[in-house]
C-alpha cells in the first residue's frame, strides 16, 4: 500500500508540473452494493487534470466510515477440579467487528453542452479502482475465576484485509460556481473482483460484484 501510494504522490506532482492548469477538490461519498445490507458513507478528495477544453482525466482518493456491529454469546466456563462447586458458570462474551476500506479511483471525464470550467455540463466518467479493506474483532468478556474456571473463548483480538479491483461508468453533472470552483454531482456502477479478501467482504456481503456509488464535490480551478 505504501508503495502503491507512494507512486500516485509521483504520477500527481508530474501531472501538476506539465500542466498549466488543474483542479482539486472532495467531498461526500457514498457506496453500496447489490443485494447488501451495508450502505457505505465516506468523504473522498481528488485531482482533475484537463486534456482538452471538454475532456479531463482526474484521480480520486475515497476513505469510507467504520462499520461496527455486536454480537451477544453466552457460554460456559468449566472447573478444573471435580472438587470445584459449581462445575459450570455462566460467561457473557461480546464481540465486536470493525470493518472499513479506503479506495483509489482514476479515469477520463468527458463534458457535454458546456466546456470543462463553464457554465453546466452534464458529464460522462469511465474508470478503473483499486479498494482496500481491512477488518478488526475483538471481544469482552464477563468476570470469572480464571484459577478456577478454563475459558470458553479465546480473547485474542484479530486483524484481516482484502483486495478488490474495479471498473465502471458513472454519469454527473457540473454546475460552474461564478467565482472560481465547481459544484458536481454523479451516480455510478461498477463491477468489482475480489483479489484476495482475507477480511470476508463478499462472504458477508459487505461488498459484491455489482456495486453503485454517488459524490457530491466541491471543486476549485487553479489556472
Amino acid at each position: 500500500m505504501k508503495k502503491i501510494s507512494l507512486l500516485l504522490v509521483l504520477f500527481v506532482v508530474g501531472s501538476f508540473t506539465s500542466t498549466a492548469q488543474f483542479s482539486a477538490g472532495g467531498g461526500y461519498s457514498i457506496y453500496k452494493s447489490l443485494n447488501s445490507t451495508v450502505t457505505w458513507q465516506g468523504i473522498q478528495g481528488f485531482v482533475e487534470f484537463p486534456r482538452t477544453e471538454s475532456n479531463t482525466f482526474f484521480l480520486r482518493l475515497t476513505t469510507m466510515l467504520p462499520q461496527q456491529n455486536t454480537t451477544d454469546l453466552s457460554l460456559y466456563a468449566t472447573a478444573y477440579e471435580l472438587s470445584t462447586s459449581p462445575q459450570q458458570v455462566p460467561v457473557s462474551i461480546e464481540q465486536i467487528s470493525s470493518t472499513s476500506f479506503i479506495s483509489i479511483d482514476g479515469g477520463n471525464r468527458t463534458f457535454f453542452m458546456n466546456t470543462y470550467d463553464a457554465g453546466v455540463a452534464p458529464y460522462f466518467s469511465s474508470h478503473a479502482r483499486g479498494i482496500f479493506g481491512s477488518a478488526k474483532t475483538r471481544s469482552n468478556v464477563s468476570y470469572f475465576d480464571p484459577e478456577k474456571y478454563q475459558s470458553p473463548y479465546q480473547e485474542n483480538e484479530t486483524k484481516a484485509s482484502s483486495v478488490f479491483v474495479g471498473m465502471g461508468v458513472n454519469l454527473g453533472v457540473k454546475y460552474q460556481l461564478p467565482y472560481r470552483g465547481a459544484i458536481l454531482f454523479d451516480l455510478g456502477v461498477e463491477y468489482v473482483l475480489a483479489l484476495y479478501d482475507a477480511a470476508d467482504f463478499f462472504y458477508y456481503g459487505e461488498i459484491t460484484p455489482i456495486s453503485f456509488f454517488a459524490n457530491v464535490s466541491y471543486r476549485f480551478d487553479w489556472y
